[in-house]
């Protein structure tokens, strides 16, 4: 029997198998329902109430023994139509819904914040905080290092970084001064320019943050969450690299 059918209608398997048992068997007690749906005595109640709650199933007593019989196979549109009904309905209450949670996150967005975070740890931490919040394809903006940081410990966690960020197909550009054209990285997803005239170190523009990490004397990220100053950043950096060169 076709009972892909009755699974792609939201039937569970085991009421699939009771129900087409059942329909072979005809009226029965739970004895050779079991035999012939291969589901145990624990579980073939509760499947045999949950499809008389649908109407596919009724029961009556002989001799204080319960027996099952299937309804009429045409209860199935029945249930089916009670189904769309009842999506129709949820649809309607979900498309209510939607624009709550929009304000909500549009009070989410503009909630600012600003954090300080010390160390490697800290800056790790930071750093996978923009591959969690960008997708595949979405990119953010570096003003890049001086050449404070230049550890080899702070390099290897760079490429380690890039590494993921590739991986996860994020996009960067990159604003670097003149005189490291020879000496910045080319990496994947990545578009540099470069531009001599003075302009901030270190900072790092994503997804309504913007970050500032200073090396020297000890590495320190400073966090600021805000959808204005994150959008004022980005003006700034994309006017720079309009002027900028390749």
């Amino acid at each position: 029997m076709q009972e892909h059918v009755l699974l792609d209608a939201g039937f569970t398997k085991g009421e699939v198998k009771v129900y087409f048992a059942l329909n072979e068997i005809g009226e029965t007690s739970s004895g050779p329902i079991i035999d012939k749906s291969g589901i145990s005595s624990s579980k073939v109640y509760d499947i045999l109430e949950k499809l008389i709650q649908k109407g596919l199933v009724s029961y009556i007593y002989k001799d204080k023994i319960k027996y099952f019989q299937p309804t009429s196979p045409g209860r199935l549109i029945d249930y089916i139509e009670k189904q769309k009904r009842k999506f129709k309905k949820t649809e309607e209450e979900i498309r209510k819904l939607i624009p709550v949670l929009e304000e909500k996150q549009k009070i989410s967005q503009e909630t600012q914040s600003a954090s300080v975070h010390e160390g490697y740890s800290g800056i790790k931490s930071v750093f996978n905080r923009i591959l969690d919040s960008l997708k595949k394809g979405e990119e953010y903006f570096v003003f890049t290092l001086n050449e404070s940081a230049t550890s080899e410990n702070f390099r290897l966690f760079l490429d380690n970084y890039h590494q993921k960020r590739i991986g996860k197909g994020i996009k960067v550009k990159l604003l670097s001064p003149n005189k490291y054209r020879k000496v910045l990285p080319k990496r994947k997803l990545s578009e540099r320019r470069f531009f001599d005239d003075g302009f901030p170190n270190g900072v790092f523009i994503f997804k309504n943050h913007v970050m500032h990490l200073i090396y020297t004397p000890k590495p320190t990220l400073f966090v600021i969450k805000s959808r204005t100053n994150y959008q004022n950043y980005k003006k700034f950096f994309l006017e720079i690299w309009k002027k900028a060169t390749p």
